[in-house]
């Protein structure tokens, strides 16, 4: 029989209305290697030494590397010691086998491992790209086995998740946005300001004669008066 790994969010996520349950480890053949290693394996992991039993199976994977159901049975014992990355990497090797009950667990399993994987990331966006994968494994093993229950279920909670992860990130750009200072708006100016800067240069009182003409500088006439300028009138353009 094939078994699968724990739910994803284990016993004590009141979400996941039903946890898998743990069921024998595929059984092989004692032919596969020397001796009974994977009966000894398959002991090892019944009796809950899990770190054996995923070293014997690793080195049974490596003598029968093609053999997917070794893979599986490595990747579940990988999983129960909490080595996601080398669950991930023996179940990835599962969905390749031409057994397609095989193949369902395996997906299934990958998004179980997956989301484990993806549950402590710091980074939301790192963990959104992860969650996202772990719902396409299950979303696989759905079209493989359309009446699996248990894969419907962790798909619909892996969902929720991811839209509880979508929210949290847009708060979090919000707060970010929020702690930016403000941007300097363009200042004009100041129109008095401006003309204290624009004084005009102070000249020097010109020189008259006697007679009150300037020096240097002869009367002007009546056609000349006309034509200059009175103080204070603004200049047009040129």
């Amino acid at each position: 029989r094939v078994r699968r790994t724990a739910g994803i969010a284990g016993a004590a996520n009141a979400e996941l209305r039903k946890a898998v349950s743990a069921l024998a480890l595929l059984f092989l053949p004692l032919s596969l290697a020397l001796g009974a290693s994977p009966a000894r394996a398959f002991r090892d992991y019944e009796a809950g030494r899990y770190q054996e039993s995923f070293s014997a199976y690793e080195k049974l994977v490596q003598k029968n590397t093609n053999d997917a159901r070794l893979s599986f049975n490595a990747g579940d014992a990988a999983y129960r010691t909490k080595k996601f990355e080398q669950a991930q990497r023996y179940f990835t090797q599962g969905v390749l086998s031409p057994d397609l009950p095989l193949q369902e667990q395996s997906f299934y399993n990958l998004g179980n491992t997956l989301f484990q994987i993806g549950d402590p990331e710091t980074d939301l966006e790192k963990k959104q790209k992860t969650w996202e994968q772990s719902a396409q494994n299950y979303a696989n093993a759905l079209k493989l086995d359309p009446r699996d229950a248990e894969a419907k279920n962790n798909l619909e909670f892996v969902r929720r998740k991811l839209e509880e992860l979508k929210k949290q990130q847009e708060q979090k750009k919000k707060q970010d946005k929020d702690k930016q200072p403000p941007q300097p708006k363009n200042q004009k100016d100041d129109p008095q300001k401006q003309n204290q800067n624009e004084k005009p240069q102070n000249k020097s009182p010109e020189e008259k004669d006697p007679e009150g003409n300037q020096k240097g500088k002869p009367p002007a006439n009546d056609s000349e008066a006309k034509n200059e300028k009175q103080p204070g009138e603004s200049k047009g353009s040129e």
